[in-house]
């Protein structure tokens, strides 16, 4: 897998994806997405559980930055 960093500097020319469709249109946004979804689930951050009777889902999305470190450099 290439590395999030690599990735990052791949995106920082084009514009921010709009939707998750746009996301992963781009070769660059796809793999930073599964690198923060890995991340997410190996620190345990979520589990998948049935959902009871009468429950309602909680709902997410994703936001999509670059962030910039006080040098100017891609965080």
């Amino acid at each position: 897998m290439v590395s999030a960093r690599s990735n990052i500097y791949s995106i920082s020319s084009l514009s921010i994806p709009k939707t998750i469709g746009d996301a992963f249109a781009h070769l660059g946004w796809r793999q930073i997405m599964i690198v923060e979804l890995c991340a997410l689930q190996k620190n345990g951050t979520w589990d998948f559980i049935s959902l009871s009777f009468r429950k309602v889902i909680v709902g997410c999305r994703q936001i999509f930055a670059i962030k910039d470190g006080p040098d100017n450099t891609i965080d």
